[in-house]
């Protein structure tokens, strides 16, 4: 069996070469491109009564793009035995199937559940190709896969949301807004550096900048401008300006950090690397319990912010680039084999997925402790779990869990350990209110998560948080 496996992989890869595509050096993932349909539909069970159309739409897309993610998988390994009506039935799956979800469970006409299925495959096919080749040993194929789903469900959102951005009248629906016009301006930089070479010289990419940044801030929402009602949103409360102060000192911190390794010009240890992880704790769990949707905007704009600072570096952009270079060179890992630093990406993304994922997380933070444990899902797994796994592991593994692997049975003990530990802490100081069968859910999660972060070989920090999610969604 291991060796038919070992087959299969071997002409997935050689497949993929023979398209220009080289994925990263480790298994392939393919069950990676179910988890967030997975979470959505976790979701929908769950809170029934809050879910939105727009939601229940692109649980209906992912389940469809999940499909699509099998056929494509499916055509590089086996597509030269593979007859050709087979194919082309494989082919018309997933389309079909999705038109049938909008259709039939959803209740839309024929015509526009056809034409929503079709046009999100093709795009989706065509953006996972394009990414896949032009990134090559950023990712495994499931990485690739979540990724890009990601991807093609936020533009979809928009593409249904933006053109009734008049009908935004409440603060809540503004700031989502504001934020994915930020974010399609993100994608537009993208666009322009990679296509278009000239708007990578620093005279023409600041500028361009500067654009995008100006055009978001003068967008009118309601009659008034988006700088206003994100400045009057932050600055309109104390608790919120408090919780500035103290994200502040946390960057602070994080810079004197990544300034302290760089003046050692030597890289960074695993264990230096899980500061980042410590101090993405202590901005996610006060941030969650006491200023949810401050946080949630937060997460949004760092992430904007990261984007643009990996476009500089990757273009190369003067007077930046030689530090940008620097830090990312000093704290990289052997994950990040493409030209693409993802690693603070994927640790940003991975705690922030649990509050993107949910259809109402800052509404129903305060109502039930069971709507909070869902939320700390990306802290709990790669903030705690396996930033414990890898520091002790590091330090005092000595037994490992087999003669290949690097993981040690003392890191995965330790990972369960500190979960175990901060639920408790929490539970203590009455962030919490665990039952039976709560704790018991907890317990599944914690374990589930230290046992897939020590066997699999994908990105941890995009995996474990959408895994444990799933989990503690249980209802």
């Amino acid at each position: 069996m291991a060796e038919e496996v070992q087959s299969v992989w071997k002409k997935v890869d050689l497949n993929c070469r023979n398209r220009n595509i080289i994925l990263r050096n480790s298994s392939h993932g393919i069950w990676l491109s179910s988890l967030l349909f997975l979470a959505y539909l976790q979701t929908i069970i769950r809170n029934p009564k809050t879910i939105q159309f727009n939601y229940e739409l692109s649980t209906a897309l992912l389940f469809g793009l999940m499909l699509q993610s099998i056929e494509i998988f499916i055509s590089f390994s086996f597509i030269e035995q593979i007859p050709f009506w087979t194919k082309l039935l494989l082919k018309v799956v997933p389309v079909c199937t999705t038109s049938i979800l909008i259709n039939q469970i959803l209740g839309q006409n024929l015509i526009f559940s056809f034409i929503t299925g079709a046009v999100i495959m093709i795009v989706y096919y065509l953006t996972l190709m394009y990414i896949l080749k032009a990134m090559p040993r950023c990712f495994t194929f499931g990485e690739a896969t979540i990724v890009v789903q990601g991807l093609v469900i936020f533009i979809y959102n928009c593409f249904l949301i933006l053109p009734f951005i008049d009908d935004a009248k409440t603060m809540n629906d503004q700031l989502n807004m504001i934020l994915q016009l930020g974010l399609i301006g993100v994608l537009f930089l993208i666009f322009m550096t990679h296509f278009i070479p000239i708007f990578r010289s620093w005279y023409l990419f600041y500028p361009l900048l500067l654009f995008v940044a100006f055009t978001l801030c003068i967008t009118t929402l309601d009659g008034k401008y988006a700088i206003t009602i994100l400045w009057n949103f932050v600055f309109n409360d104390i608790e919120r300006i408090i919780i500035v102060g103290v994200y502040v000192l946390l960057l602070i911190t994080a810079g004197v950090a990544v300034s302290w390794q760089i003046k050692k010009n030597r890289k960074s240890t695993t264990a230096v690397r899980k500061i980042f992880h410590i101090l993405i704790v202590l901005v996610y769990i006060p941030g969650l319990v006491y200023q949810c949707h401050f946080l949630y905007i937060a997460s949004v704009v760092i992430l904007a912010v990261l984007i643009v600072l990996e476009i500089a570096r990757v273009i190369k952009l003067w007077p930046v680039y030689e530090a940008l270079e620097i830090s990312v060179q000093s704290f990289i890992d052997e994950q990040d084999a493409g030209n693409i630093a993802l690693t603070p990406l994927y640790l940003l993304i991975g705690c922030s997925l649990p509050l993107w994922i949910h259809n109402s997380p800052c509404d129903l933070i305060g109502s039930t402790s069971f709507e909070f444990l869902p939320l700390i899902s990306g802290i709990l797994s790669v903030g705690i779990g396996d930033t414990f796994a890898s520091v002790i592991g590091s330090k005092i593994g000595r037994h490992k869990w087999s003669n290949k692997s690097i993981k040690s049975i003392e890191g995965t003990i330790a990972s369960i350990v500190a979960q175990g530990i901060f639920i408790y802490g929490l539970y203590t100081i009455e962030f919490l209110q665990l039952d039976l069968k709560l704790a018991a859910l907890c317990g599944i999660a914690v374990i589930s998560n230290a046992l897939i972060e020590t066997f699999i070989n994908q990105v941890d920090n995009l995996i474990l948080p959408i895994l444990t999610y799933i989990i503690l969604m249980y209802k």
